[in-house]
């Protein structure tokens, strides 16, 4: 039997010919599904397996060969080939195989369609005659679930929206930011950017002409005016949670499940110009300004690490980057330079319809495509960025946090780690994306000897719905209302559990600029306890122990997006934006970070001991 793409055949081949609409994905394109060699190596595809050069890492050191990896996940996605999202047979092929369509992006001329693609009717009148009776009504359910799969999925990919409606929809996400974000005024006051201004500049780019494409990348630009990693068009995965009757804000939107069906199309529409990026040259923002850090050639001319990249097509890159910020993907803001940063400015080229271009790097100008990549000379060292908990000189106790996620991991290797010679914990959030906040409030809880008190406070525009949903689902916090304006709050005690191991020395929050969500809740507790240490870098967005967003849809278009609306209102004057941490450790040498990147896994309990400037603060104070 051959399973390929959710259809399956079986022999004797005629008694099971007729599809099944798809409902999974080839393995090869699953998250955390591998293939596993002898010797321990993982490739992402079965037919990979005994060649050397489609190794993609392996059982001990994890992934390794990242383009590759990227390869089999985004170029072989179905949704980003043309053919495949306007064939009517896409709902029960689901694209064919990844493997084959790599192939042909290499020049192969393989057939990935499946086998009974335009035989339907041929098919269907014979499986009828040879079928009891009894199946018969079974076959066309069948039949026509399939075709109604297609119907829709037709329909969305399609669809034409006028220019009124694109107007109407751009207006419904600007009223909805003034209605519902908080933050706006300080994300304005931080930035100096007017997101009404920037609005209106999106509404010119609206034409007779402008496909659903091109809009749907407005809207993403008009949610990236926010800076905001909550408040984004979202994906059907991201929806489920939005509209799940346990999620206690599912009420307050105007989405449910039936908007699931069109969610990632939007999304992939939202990101999928990416793919188009091959170039993969490794830049880093610093001390105001990018970097190059791995070294490569170009027509034999060499580039090295360190080198300062300062313009992209004469125009300087940072001023390119102000110009384009809107458009620019993975963007953030530098509390330090004030002023908006993209290191990875490359992926947002296609859509200022740049193939082309030319970056002047140190003293030399080299002309790149983006579709090509360059002979890099050097790799990023694998790293181990996994969850851990480890002893550093026995006294010391480091906890890594990837994300706020599996409490009882965490809980469990405290208490198998954990000695009284304990003086120092580190709990490391650095660039964690956040999760779930009762994964570090219950590590707390297993850790500290004496309550810990802190304050929950924050700010939401005046929304009598809300305001209800929110207090029913929180009863000890206290409202209060100033104008338009309205603050919750309460004083929060974490008393330690009755196993708990009792710490009484203090407790290091390691952050840096991309700490965020629960990490960054976890950061505002630090940031107002007497016993805990914040450490690193300052934040990249406004950040904050906040509540989680909410989900909304475009009245015409169907897109859906999430849209935060609480502000963490702790930091008061001194801290507005809740970025700022008790001791700032900035990483200002771009050669020390090239090598951390190039020659060692910058988690490990190595480099963490010698070289890592954060842990060595703990351990000298």
């Amino acid at each position: 039997m051959s399973c390929f793409g959710g259809v399956s055949y079986k022999y004797p081949f005629e008694k099971y010919y007729y599809p099944q609409t798809a409902v999974s994905e080839c393995t090869a394109r699953c998250v955390n599904s591998y293939g596993l060699g002898p010797n321990g190596e993982l490739y992402k595809c079965w037919c990979d397996i005994g060649r050397e050069e489609k190794i993609i890492g392996n059982v001990k050191e994890g992934i390794k060969n990242i383009e590759l990896y990227t390869r089999y996940m985004i170029d072989a996605d179905s949704l980003y080939t043309k053919e495949c999202n306007d064939c009517s047979y896409f709902p029960i092929c689901n694209g064919g195989c990844p493997f084959m369509k790599l192939k042909n992006k290499d020049g192969g001329n393989l057939d990935v369609c499946i086998t009974q693609k335009d035989k339907l009717n041929f098919f269907l009148p014979y499986i009828m005659r040879r079928m009891k009776p009894i199946n018969k009504l079974f076959l066309m359910r069948c039949f026509y679930t399939a075709f109604l799969l297609c119907f829709v999925c037709n329909a969305i990919h399609s669809q034409t929206l006028s220019t009124n409606q694109m107007q109407e929809d751009l207006c419904f996400l600007q009223d909805h930011i003034h209605q519902y974000f908080s933050p706006l005024p300080l994300l304005e006051q931080r930035t100096g950017i007017r997101v009404d201004d920037e609005f209106e500049k999106l509404k010119n780019q609206i034409t007779p002409t402008t496909s659903i494409e091109a809009f749907t990348q407005i809207i993403r630009q008009g949610l990236n005016l926010l800076n905001d990693g909550h408040s984004q068009i979202i994906p059907k995965f991201s929806l489920k949670g939005y509209i799940s009757p346990d999620y206690y804000l599912s009420s307050i939107g105007n989405v449910s499940l039936a908007d699931t069906t069109n969610a990632d199309y939007y999304y992939r529409l939202a990101t999928g110009s990416q793919t188009k990026v091959k170039i993969n040259i490794m830049t880093k923002f610093m001390n105001g300004e990018y970097y190059n850090i791995l070294p490569f050639k170009v027509d034999g001319v060499l580039f090295n690490t360190g080198d300062k990249i300062s313009a992209i097509n004469g125009i300087p890159l940072n001023q390119f980057v102000k110009n384009n910020f809107a458009k620019l993907y993975y963007l953030f803001w530098d509390p330090i330079s004030k002023k908006y940063y993209s290191p990875l400015f490359r992926m947002a080229l296609p859509l200022l319809g740049i193939e082309k271009f030319t970056l002047t790097i140190g003293d030399k100008d080299v002309k790149l495509d983006i579709s090509k990549d360059v002979e890099r000379l050097q790799q990023r060292h694998a790293q181990s960025n996994n969850r851990n908990v480890m002893l550093i000189d026995n006294t010391i106790l480091y906890i890594r946090m990837p994300e706020m996620e599996d409490a009882n991991w965490y809980i469990d290797e405290l208490f198998r780690t954990y000695t009284p010679n304990v003086k120092k914990i580190i709990i490391d959030v650095r660039s964690n994306p956040g999760g779930n906040d009762g994964v570090w409030i219950n590590l707390l809880r297993k850790i500290i000897d004496k309550p810990l008190k802190y304050t929950y406070h924050i700010g939401m525009n005046h929304n009598d719905t809300i305001e209800k949903v929110v207090l029913s689902s929180f009863s000890k916090l206290k409202m209060i209302r100033k104008g338009a304006k309205t603050e919750m709050y309460r004083k929060t005690i974490e008393l330690p559990d009755g196993n708990s191991v009792h710490f009484k020395g203090k407790i290091y929050i390691l952050q840096d600029e991309f700490s965020y969500s629960a990490a960054a809740a976890l950061s505002s507790v630090a940031w107002q306890n007497e016993n805990m240490e914040l450490i690193g870098a300052p934040s990249a967005c406004i950040a904050g122990y906040t509540l989680p967003a909410i989900a909304f849809k475009l009245p015409n278009s169907g897109i859906v997006f999430s849209l935060a609306f609480s502000t963490d209102l702790v930091g008061g004057k001194k801290n507005p934006y809740m970025d700022k941490v008790k001791v700032e450790i900035l990483e200002t040498d771009i050669n020390a970070f090239a090598d951390k990147i190039i020659n060692y896994d910058y988690y490990s309990k190595e480099y963490l001991i010698n070289k890592d400037k954060l842990i060595k603060y703990v351990r000298e104070n």
